[in-house]
């Protein structure tokens, strides 16, 4: 019998004019909630791994689009790098180049996320 119950009961006796006597003071309660707990605890770490799956699998998605991008943007270039090599460019320099074209690019998005979670937009949602 839960606690609630059992001090309940023992005011309607002790209403009743039964007295403490007739009260149940030995009366304990069991629960599921060790068991209920556990099980919680599972999911929580099944959920989670799940997620991590999910970030990882996002992750090798977002690689492999960087790499086929890098790889077409090359190709696209290919005239422009034979004429910087012709002129005496390493391919540092050439790469070198490209990455900083790459990071002009993509520094609005980059701000843009930043400034975005500084402000808590994203935590509203």
């Amino acid at each position: 019998m839960p606690v609630a119950a059992s001090q309940a009961l023992a005011r309607g006796l002790h209403l009743a004019g039964l007295g403490a006597s007739a009260a149940l003071p030995d009366e304990t309660s069991a629960t599921g909630l060790a068991a209920l707990l556990s099980g919680l605890g599972t999911a929580l770490v099944v959920a989670r791994s799940q997620l991590a799956i999910g970030a990882a699998i996002l992750l090798v998605i977002a690689g492999a689009t960087l790499a086929l991008a890098t790889v077409m943007l090359t190709g696209q270039r290919r005239g422009e790098i034979a004429l910087l090599r012709s002129r005496g460019a390493s391919r540092w320099q050439v790469a070198g180049s490209g990455l900083a074209e790459t990071g002009l690019l993509s520094l609005p998005a980059v701000a843009d996320r930043v400034l975005t979670l500084r402000d808590g937009v994203l935590l509203e949602a």
